[in-house]
């Protein structure tokens, strides 16, 4: 044991002596930017916000979908559903590379939208029936 504790006390005197310390993370005091989101969903089955490579957060806010370039500070609104109690987004998520958003909807439709051109590329049914 005592062998350990040495083996343990060397290791740690060489952190403290190697040059690749890590600094403490300094935090802000006050926030930058307010994301100020009316009629987002507040139900732990949706996942409305995601936040893709390309710097773009996408959002659904009610029966909309909007676009937020964090770079140009541009808002777009991607989608409008209709102003029906089941017709609204319960999920959006970018691809891995950020090209593609899908979007998923309470009525099991799922749409996916090219990422550059905010087109719709393709609309999917949902099944009621197992």
């Amino acid at each position: 044991i005592r062998h350990i504790d040495q083996l343990q006390e060397e290791d740690a005197a060489a952190l403290r002596n190697s040059g690749n310390q890590c600094l403490p993370r300094r935090l802000p005091k006050n926030e930058s930017k307010v994301l100020d989101a009316p009629n987002i969903r507040d139900d732990y089955y949706t996942s409305t916000l995601d936040w893709g490579k390309n710097n773009i957060l996408a959002v659904g806010l009610g029966t909309e979908i909007y676009l937020w370039n964090s770079v140009t500070a541009d808002v777009s609104r991607l989608f409008k559903g209709q102003r029906i109690l089941n017709d609204y987004p319960t999920s959006v998520s970018w691809s891995e590379d950020s090209k593609y958003l899908a979007t998923g909807f309470v009525d099991s439709q799922l749409q996916l939208f090219d990422g550059e051109t905010s087109k719709l590329v393709r609309n999917l049914e949902g099944h009621s029936k197992r």
